[in-house]
């Protein structure tokens, strides 16, 4: 009898045969489930949340489309970026129209305004309607330029408008002028 085959032993080795391969097929399949889950839950909110923060660097959709749904760091994330961008979107209108309403207040001033730094170098000059910026420049003689240069440096330094009177010759005809010279930043002033 020691000599024949034992069918339970036989039995008892195929079934752990079948437990092992049951647990491994299970493992996978909780592993490909749990790949699937966080894919769900984390890694395609985060997805969409570059894919909108993206959008809204390129200028498009800035506020709108970056929130993420639910209730975890994700989503507080999202809705950070989300507060950001409106507040964002809210700034540049107001700057937009702030500009808008400079630029209509600088074009209903007649006089000549340029922006000059403490070199001397004229920045940039307000075009009127029949010159431009070159002749702009041109009607400036370099005398009255130095004459600005100590009027612009004081206006940076004292962080005041400096006010300062000069005369002008014109095709012969010698006419009085003032200048306003305000700071307009840390390095130039505007003249008026």
């Amino acid at each position: 009898g020691i000599d024949e085959p034992r069918d339970i032993s036989a039995q008892a080795r195929q079934t752990a045969s079948y437990i092992l391969f049951l647990l491994l097929g299970l493992s996978a399949a909780f592993a490909v489930l749990l790949v699937f889950g966080i894919d769900l839950l984390v890694t395609s909110r985060l997805r969409r949340l570059c894919t909108a923060v993206a959008a809204a660097a390129k200028g498009r959709a800035t506020s709108q489309g970056v929130a993420v749904a639910g209730k975890d760091e994700v989503s507080a994330v999202a809705n950070a970026v989300h507060q950001a961008l409106t507040s964002l979107d809210q700034c540049q209108l107001e700057l937009a129209a702030s500009e808008a309403g400079n630029r209509a207040l600088m074009d209903a001033i007649p006089d000549l305004m340029f922006r000059m730094d403490k070199e001397g170098n004229i920045i940039k000059t307000r075009k009127r309607q029949r010159a431009s910026s070159d002749d702009i420049v041109d009607l400036i003689p370099s005398h009255i330029q130095q004459m600005t240069i100590p009027y612009v440096v004081s206006a940076l330094e004292s962080k005041q408008t400096q006010i300062f009177e000069f005369q002008f010759s014109v095709d012969g005809s010698v006419s009085d002028h003032e200048a306003r010279v305000v700071p307009s930043g840390d390095r130039d002033a505007l003249i008026v």
